[in-house]
């Protein structure tokens, strides 16, 4: 069984989905096909994510049988679906777990059984937009674990580079919107509220792209920046 360390390797376009419980649709708005058909400005970086890593602390609990921690998911199974987007399984890897802390106080309820779960899916992702359908492989890795501990434990030690963030819908207590520090290649995806009220200074976001909240989070608009720190 692999570890998280061996699997990270392979990949050099990362982007981290903090608290994504089950929402998929960032693997859709951040693809080459995507940014052609809406004519979002690449600017002088083509590279798009071939890694998405989403954590949330209790998801896959829910994704878990009850008696054994493996993954009720088979290949071919659809991880999200809608009217015009499908994210269908081609493999599944079960990672090894990780051995980090819970801590009660950043989170509601007790710690699930499946906290510290690592699993690795390769996906195809469908869409059909104005017209046009499209078809691209990738990969998400989805860690049950607190985000904070991901930062500290698991993106800092490794000297993980994070090329892409993406926070939707995500509170601002705790770390809040200091996670925008672990960017590396600063390009940063979230609701406009959020970033009212972060506290980042203006001056570092330039937004270069948005779409209606309804979209996505249907939370508020959601905005795609550059971020340059002073």
């Amino acid at each position: 069984m692999r570890s998280f360390e061996e699997v990270i390797k392979q990949y050099n376009h990362v982007c981290w989905y903090p608290s994504a419980g089950n929402d998929f649709r960032a693997l859709l708005f951040l693809s080459e096909w995507y940014y052609d058909l809406n004519h979002v400005d690449h600017g002088d970086d083509n590279a798009f994510p071939n890694l998405f890593i989403l954590t949330d602390y209790q998801w896959l609990g829910n994704s878990f049988s009850s008696e054994e921690e493996t993954p009720k998911y088979i290949v071919g199974d659809a991880l999200y679906e809608d009217h015009r987007t499908r994210i269908i399984i081609k493999s599944i890897e079960q990672l090894r777990k990780l051995d980090l802390l819970y801590n009660s106080k950043l989170t509601y309820g007790d710690r699930p059984s499946a906290y510290n779960s690592v699993i690795l899916f390769s996906v195809e992702v469908e869409s059909k937009f104005r017209g046009s359908i499209n078809r691209y492989r990738t990969s998400i890795l989805y860690i049950t674990i607190q985000n904070e501990m991901f930062v500290n434990d698991l993106i800092k030690p490794n000297n993980l580079s994070i090329e892409y963030l993406v926070l939707i819908r995500y509170g601002t207590g705790f770390l809040g919107l200091s996670y925008i520090s672990v960017i590396s290649n600063k390009k940063y995806v979230t609701d406009y509220s959020q970033s009212r009220e972060s506290g980042v200074l203006t001056q570092q976001l330039n937004e270069f792209y948005s779409i209606d909240g309804k979209q996505w989070s249907n939370y508020g608009d959601v905005g795609w920046y550059s971020v340059s720190f002073n």
